[in-house]
């Protein structure tokens, strides 16, 4: 399972039955007929992914390695 690749796919209301469905089923707990409700914001999962470390947009990038001189 790929899923949690990118963590915008909890906000996807199906993509996150399918998920706790099969944890449910695995924990062999009996899974309701139309699986497991639940529910997320947007403002939830920024909130989450910046709390983990997530906020790709105040990461800064590396800066490229210098160059060594080419000897003469």
């Amino acid at each position: 399972f790929t899923g949690l690749h990118y963590h915008w796919n909890w906000e996807e209301d199906n993509f996150r039955k399918t998920v706790l469905n099969g944890v449910a089923w695995t924990c062999q707990l009996k899974v309701p007929e139309n699986g497991v409700e639940s529910s997320v914001t947007r403002e939830y999962l920024e909130e989450n992914a910046k709390k983990w470390g997530g906020d790709q947009t105040r990461k800064k990038k590396k800066p490229a390695p210098k160059k060594k001189a080419a000897a003469k």
